[in-house]
């Protein structure tokens, strides 16, 4: 499993139910870094993409992972082995 899968935390309804303060000192590291604010661009587009499609494009995410390098060329490669993407 790689890195990612940070981003299922079973606490998200936690997160959803947070108030704007507490979600300010969440988003700080974020804003702080400047690759992981891609990171979430990236995300959000996927979201876009489920919520209007019904289904995200990893396709697309892996692409963007690479182009903007937020994982190793590795962990791309073998995602999209593991999703039977490869280039």
């Amino acid at each position: 499993m790689t890195r990612l899968r940070i981003l299922f935390n079973p606490d998200i309804w936690t997160y959803a139910k947070a108030s704007r303060e507490n979600i300010d000192k969440i988003a700080a590291p974020f804003r702080a870094d400047p690759q992981k604010m891609e990171l979430l661009s990236i995300l959000d587009e996927q979201v876009e993409l489920l919520a209007q499609e019904g289904q995200p494009d990893p396709s697309r995410l892996f692409n963007s992972l690479e182009s903007h390098s937020i994982i190793p060329l590795e962990e791309v490669s073998s995602l999209r082995t593991e999703y039977g993407l490869e280039r």
